[in-house]
C-alpha cells in the first residue's frame, strides 16, 4: 500500500480489509494481499463488529461428561442468555452462508465482507423480508459484486445459493427499497 492509500497492484485508491483468520491485509478493489502475517495486538475478548452485541461467546462444555455444579450453573446461564440472542445466531448463520457462497463463486474476502456489512445494515434497520435466509444472503452477495463492478449474474448466484430465482428477486427488491439502487 502506498503512502496515500493507493494499492500498488491495481494502482487505484482503495480501502483495506483485515482477514483476521489468515492475518492478511487485503485490497478491497483487486483482492491483492498487501500485508500478511498481521498480528492482532488488541487485548480483551474476541469481537465481531457485525453482531449487535459485538462479542463472540465463550462456550462452556463438559470435558468428560461430568461437570461441577458451578460449570452446570454457568452453562445454564449462558444458554438462557443465548435464547435472548437468537437474532445473533441467525446472523452468524447468514455470515457463514455468505462465506460459503463467496468461496463457491471464487470471490475475494473483501466482497464477502462487503456482503456481510450489507446484511448487517439491513438487520440494524429491523427489516424482515423474504422468508429465505439464503435468498437474502444471495442478494447481499449480488449487491456486493455490483458495488465493485464484478460481473456475476443472478442465475449464477442462484445456482450456488440453491434458492429459487423468485426468492432472490424478492430479496433484491427488499435491498433496493432499503438502500436504493447501486
Amino acid at each position: 500500500m502506498g503512502e496515500d492509500g493507493i494499492c500498488l497492484e491495481c494502482k487505484r485508491p482503495t480501502e483495506t480489509v483485515f482477514n483476521y483468520k489468515n492475518g492478511d491485509t487485503i485490497c478491497i478493489e483487486c483482492g491483492h494481499v498487501i500485508e500478511n502475517n498481521f498480528i492482532d495486538e488488541l487485548d480483551g475478548a474476541p469481537t465481531n463488529p457485525n453482531l449487535k452485541s459485538g462479542h463472540l461467546p465463550t462456550i462452556i462444555f463438559k470435558p468428560n461428561g461430568r461437570s461441577s455444579s458451578l460449570a452446570s450453573k454457568l452453562r445454564r446461564t449462558q444458554n438462557q442468555m443465548m435464547k435472548n440472542k437468537q437474532e445473533e445466531v441467525v446472523m452468524k448463520k447468514a455470515y457463514a452462508e455468505i462465506e460459503r457462497m463467496s468461496e463457491a463463486l471464487g470471490l475475494t474476502f473483501g466482497i464477502s465482507y462487503t456482503a456481510c456489512k450489507i446484511l448487517s445494515k439491513l438487520d440494524k434497520k429491523n427489516l424482515r423480508g423474504p422468508k429465505s435466509l439464503r435468498g437474502l444472503c444471495a442478494a447481499s452477495v449480488s449487491r456486493a459484486c455490483s458495488q465493485v463492478n464484478i460481473p456475476k449474474t443472478l442465475k449464477g448466484i442462484t445456482t450456488v445459493a440453491n434458492v429459487d430465482m423468485k426468492e432472490i428477486n424478492k430479496a433484491v427488491k427488499l435491498l433496493e427499497d432499503s438502500f436504493g439502487t447501486v
